[in-house]
């Protein structure tokens, strides 16, 4: 067995440099990779110390080996990483949640229309009774923000969404493009993907959440909007 020898400079090439032409073919191919939703940013470890096992990717097993069914990679890093966040910040949230029994939180991609933006949607759908969304809406959308920022996500505006769920959204802040991306383009927009965190609220999770909160609070004010 043979190896190459290191070069005696480290700046030397190894390879040759790429042509004005090659360089331009491989900007667009990854270019293409990014837009089609190849992508998958790192992910930060679960604000709530949960194994991502926990998060479940919707599926629809009678479409099975069809592309345009399976999840962008992209999208499984966003929708993971943002559902965390936004559970986070439910869970800081000064409510009741002793009869509620188990929260269900979503992470849902939208489109309004085919020329429009994409954006994640989230909703709470508590397994009994439920949680009233003005007792909330300010806490939510002071605090959102803030777990975002330790995902190294930058939202922009954040919408509180009229109606049950504690629902909000915002702009989806990947490089994928619904026209281009073969998960998504040729797929029924109600059949869109979507994440689901399940969980059983404890006194545990509601400290952890406040913790992380109180020490995000030092930072930059970061404030969304209700709609």
């Amino acid at each position: 067995m043979t190896f190459e020898p290191e070069p005696a400079n480290l700046s030397e090439r190894r390879w040759p440099a790429l042509s004005p032409e090659a360089q331009k073919h491989v900007i667009a191919e990854f270019k293409r990779w990014m837009e089609e939703g190849g992508c998958q940013p790192k992910m930060e470890p679960s604000l709530l110390g949960l194994d991502w096992s926990s998060f479940v990717t919707r599926e629809f097993p009678e479409y099975a080996g069809q592309i345009r069914f399976e999840n962008p990679p992209e999208f499984i890093s966003y929708g993971f990483s943002t559902l965390d966040a936004y559970a986070t910040a439910v869970l800081a949230a000064h409510f009741s949640y002793c009869s509620l029994g188990a929260l269900n939180f979503t992470c849902s991609l939208k489109q309004c229309g085919p020329e429009s933006q994409m954006h994640l949607e989230f909703a709470t759908i508590p397994e009994r009774g439920r949680i009233d969304p003005d007792s909330v809406m300010l806490e939510l959308l002071s605090s959102f923000p803030r777990f975002l920022q330790t995902k190294r996500i930058e939202a922009g505006a954040i919408f509180f969404l009229e109606g049950e769920g504690c629902g909000m959204q915002f702009a989806y802040p990947g490089r994928m493009v619904a026209k281009a991306s073969p998960f998504l383009r040729d797929r029924p927009d109600e059949r869109w993907p979507q994440v689901t965190l399940s969980l059983t609220p404890t006194d545990e999770l509601r400290i952890r959440a406040q913790d992380i909160l109180a020490f995000r609070l030092s930072s930059t004010p970061v404030e969304g909007n209700p709609n």
